[in-house]
């Protein structure tokens, strides 16, 4: 956010539901309201929270409809036990991975 913020760019937090995901309707606001990008942190941090596929494509489509990016931090994604992590692609979306993560190289520069 501080990046943003340097750069004069305004930064719109969305409501989550009560398991901390984000919603479809929140998203549909955020870009009503002059958003021109959405950013998730795909399952969260720190809540581990996993966005559902059908509402992880639905969040991308409300994007693509609108001419907006979808940023999603899959950093946290070899840490997901018992359900099932999702991607979406599409020429709008921006998938994020990392390596140190997964591989417990946390601190390091890979």
């Amino acid at each position: 956010k501080m990046m943003l913020d340097m750069r004069g760019c305004r930064v719109v937090v969305a409501q989550t539901d009560a398991a901390l995901l984000p919603t479809v309707e929140a998203t549909r606001a955020a870009l009503d309201g002059g958003a021109k990008c959405v950013v998730l942190v795909n399952p969260g941090n720190p809540s581990g929270a996993v966005i559902p596929e059908g509402r992880l494509r639905a969040i991308s489509d409300v994007c693509a409809g609108r001419n907006a990016w979808l940023v999603v931090d899959n950093t946290y994604d070899a840490f997901v036990y018992g359900v099932k992590h999702s991607l979406v692609e599409g020429p709008h979306v921006v998938n994020v991975f990392s390596f140190s993560k997964a591989y417990g190289l946390m601190g390091w520069r890979v």
